[in-house]
This record gives C-alpha cells, sequence and structure tokens, in this order.
C-alpha cells in the first residue's frame, strides 16, 4: 500500500507476502513462482472536500472515496502479465560422491547433483601439502579447471591432474602435477546456479565459503563440499 497525495506521482510498492483465502493470514511469497498482481485505487475526494476551507450550506459529506472497479483492476493484471519471483538461494549438493579408495590409480571421479541447474568445480589437494580450507578460496576452486554442468541428472567430473591447464595457454612450468598412486587428497567442492533475473539475464547464486568448508558427512545428502582424505589406490 502507498498514499499518493498528489497526482502523477511515481511510488513503488514492495511486496512479500500474499493474503490468505481466510483474508486473515498472510504468507510469504515463495521463490521461482509465478503470481497475478492486482491493484486498487481510490481517490481523496472525500478528505477534500471534508477538509475544504468553507462549505457551501448545502454541503453533505461525501460517504465514500472514488474508488477503480473490478474490470479496470483485471485489465491492469493482465497488462502486468504474470510475474515469476526470482531465484534467491544458492544452489546445494543433494550427491556428491567420491569412490574410496579410488578405481583408477591415477583419477579421481566425483559424481555430484545440485537441488537446481547449475555448475559445480571442483579441486583437489594432497592431505600431506599442509593446505587447509583457508587456502582455498572460490577463486583458487575455480582455477583447478575442474567443472561440469548439472541439469536434472548426476554428473561425474574426472580428475587426472591438481589443476586442468592447458599447456599451450600458460607460461608456467607447474602445469603437471598428476595425482600420485597411494596418496590421500581433499577434495573442495564449490557450485553456482543458472538463475535469471525478470529480464531473462544471468542472477546467479553462489554457495558461501562457509559450505564449502563443511564435511559432506553423507554423499547422498551432502552437508557441505569437502571431501576429506580420498585414497588414490
Amino acid at each position: 500500500r502507498a498514499d499518493v497525495h498528489e497526482p502523477f506521482r511515481d511510488v513503488d510498492i514492495e511486496m512479500n507476502r500474499i493474503w490468505e483465502k481466510d483474508t486473515i493470514g498472510s504468507s510469504r511469497l515463495e521463490h521461482e513462482v509465478p503470481y497475478h498482481i492486482f491493484c486498487f485505487a481510490e481517490d481523496d475526494w472525500k478528505l477534500q472536500a471534508d477538509e475544504a476551507a468553507e462549505h457551501s450550506p448545502n454541503y453533505i459529506s461525501p460517504p465514500l472515496p472514488q474508488r477503480t472497479s473490478l474490470s479496470a483492476a483485471e485489465i491492469l493484471r493482465d497488462g502486468i502479465g504474470l510475474q515469476t519471483t526470482l531465484d534467491d538461494s544458492p544452489p546445494s549438493f543433494t550427491l556428491l560422491s567420491i569412490q574410496d579408495p579410488t578405481a583408477f590409480d591415477t583419477q579421481i571421479h566425483v559424481t555430484f547433483a545440485l537441488n537446481e541447474a547449475g555448475t559445480a568445480y571442483c579441486r583437489a589437494t594432497r592431505m600431506d601439502s599442509g593446505e587447509t580450507f583457508s587456502d582455498m578460496p572460490i577463486n583458487r576452486i575455480m582455477t583447478a579447471n575442474w567443472s561440469a554442468a548439472y541439469d536434472a541428472t548426476p554428473v561425474i567430473i574426472v580428475m587426472d591432474n591438481l589443476e586442468n591447464v592447458d599447456p599451450d595457454l600458460t607460461v608456467r612450468d607447474d602445469e603437471i602435477a598428476p595425482l600420485y598412486q597411494e596418496s590421500q587428497y581433499d577434495v573442495y567442492c564449490w557450485a553456482v546456479d543458472d538463475a535469471k533475473d525478470s529480464n531473462g539475464l544471468d542472477r546467479p547464486n553462489y554457495m558461501t565459503p562457509s559450505y564449502i568448508a563443511t564435511d559432506i558427512a553423507s554423499a547422498t545428502s551432502p552437508q557441505g563440499g569437502k571431501t576429506e582424505g580420498v585414497w588414490v589406490a
């Protein structure tokens, strides 16, 4: 609701709840749900008339302000069209599984699924390297360049090197760092979703650093994105 006591002035009305059927309670709007928008207005005629500086001897106070009709509200609703609320929640893993010990002596296979469409990135680090989560900011996980897009079905990321580097695109001398047999690795995974804004432009949501630092606890119901001590057999 907005009180507008002058003509042709634009106002913004922010809505975050919907009136329930009993017309008493209300509930929060849900994300990624389409809604019809109904608008109603009434003028200040009664206020202006009653508060006039002078009244004629025959003045009778108006019983009600003048209001828009239901048909006018329906025309405006159709003109606005369905409005879908945005996705404002970060993605989460619904599956994050790594065979341990691995089936290959030079590879780590990460099988993952998300609660929505998005892309996951992973990085492995040797347990005896001294690296901890504090050494794993999001950009470091992304620059390992091990990633895959998810859309409805589980996806596998196959890592055979600490970083998936194209030697033709770097002058570094450490681009080859294979995974070694009979070694243990910690694997950190992070994801970003494919959310869009009302104009169809990218509006991604990101997993938080604290989520990445949390141990998965269960492969089929991950609590975070960290898998400790994976043996490369």
